[in-house]
């Protein structure tokens, strides 16, 4: 495997060291999904699949406490009563992604329209701002 290693000049080198040292990036899950039949009704509503399976991924977890554990300030343990998802959005034009947060619903329908106003809104947005 290759390793390079990137320094300051790398134009995503303050955006890399934001996400290690200001976000809370602790879940990570890998597994095999079957979309038989998600995929075709999302295309039936003419839904993207980012956002619709943004949405699934966020009703699994907000339907388990165990997966809405987190800390505050003061290092006590608590439960969340939602999460709603980050999402990093990739510009194609100049290779940089930005990172937004969509509120989640319950409602498909809501929350696709509210995730791709987001995008929509910030398409052009695509400077790091700290």
């Amino acid at each position: 495997m290759k390793f390079e290693i990137k320094d300051k000049n790398w134009k995503r080198y303050h955006l890399f060291w934001h996400y290690i040292n200001n976000l809370r990036n602790v879940l990570s899950l890998t597994c095999d999904i079957d979309i038989t039949e998600f995929l075709p009704y999302i295309k039936s509503k003419g839904y993207r699949f980012y956002p619709s399976f943004m949405w699934a991924v966020c009703k699994i977890i907000n339907a388990h406490e165990e997966f809405r554990l987190g800390w505050d300030e003061n290092n006590q343990v608590g439960v969340y009563d939602v999460i709603h998802p980050y999402f990093t959005h990739f510009f194609k034009e100049d290779e940089m992604c930005a990172l937004f947060v969509a509120e989640y619903n319950e409602n498909l329908e809501v929350f696709h329209s509210n995730f791709v106003d987001i995008i929509d809104k910030h398409k052009d947005c695509s400077k790091f701002l700290k």
